[in-house]
């Protein structure tokens, strides 16, 4: 089963092996890549490839325990982003939620809305309690992206990357169900 979700700028939707130039145009960018955990840089085609397999095999498995989406632009078709949905526990109800955006569709709203779809799916279709997202210290602009979302920061794990010659703390956020406000 394809699931699509449906936006006013962006839809979210399965990524397929044709996204692979695209994810690489908007994710081979030294601004977007430094405050990844997982995306390195360079960032190679052959990466974005590796992504799109993951991505579609664990839309194969019966037990879902991760969701791929690519941020498909709503006027052409093509990815500018990826959300996703990681390490969902069906017992406990919650997920980690993770994201990234192509660096020329910063400030327009695409994010919120991103977030806003996945919150929607995750609370409504998945039934789940709680998600749970990280962001580096020195990425401002994710912590104010969860924190306008409704997401509430929970804590701070210390010294736990390291970027550019220096150790970045991971500050936690999360938000429940019932906190969510669509």
């Amino acid at each position: 089963m394809k699931i699509q979700i449906r936006g006013k700028k962006i839809n979210l939707r399965a990524l397929l092996p044709s996204d692979a130039r695209s994810i690489f145009a908007n994710v081979n960018d030294r601004q977007v890549s430094r405050y990844m955990k997982r995306i390195p840089y360079p960032y190679a085609l052959q990466d974005a490839k590796a992504v799109i397999k993951k991505a579609r095999q664990a839309g194969r498995k019966k037990i879902k325990t991760d969701y791929y989406f690519g941020m498909e632009e709503e006027s052409n078709g093509r990815i500018i982003g990826m959300i996703g949905l990681h390490k969902i526990s069906q017992r406990d109800q919650n997920a980690e939620v993770g994201y990234w955006l192509g660096r020329k569709y910063w400030r327009q709203g695409i994010g919120t809305e991103a977030l806003t779809l996945i919150l929607k799916f995750a609370f409504g279709k998945l039934k789940l309690n709680m998600l749970y997202a990280g962001a580096m210290s020195s990425n401002v602009a994710s912590q104010s992206l969860l924190a306008k979302c409704g997401f509430k920061r929970g804590g701070r794990r210390r010294q736990t990357f390291f970027r550019e010659g220096k150790y970045l703390d991971d500050i936690f956020f999360d938000i429940l169900k019932k906190e969510f406000k669509q």
